[in-house]
């Protein structure tokens, strides 16, 4: 591997680490609060019960065969 690709491999690879670090903190952060969990996935459920009420009169969509 010549240097160039090394550089970008390591930046890369920071760029993953840096993201992985974020999601673990937001992780620990819901994991602390319990109760904002919940009421975000009442609210989310809200949201997919107001989006799927027209849905009746199209097709079934089928994301597995």
């Amino acid at each position: 591997m010549d240097k160039n690709s090394l550089e970008k491999l390591r930046e890369a690879s920071a760029a993953e680490a840096e993201a992985a670090g974020a999601v673990w903190q937001a992780v620990q952060s819901i994991s602390s609060n319990p109760a904002e969990e919940t009421s975000l996935s009442v609210e989310n459920s809200q949201a997919a019960e107001t989006v799927s009420d027209g849905s009746d009169t199209e097709g079934d969509i089928r994301l597995h065969p």
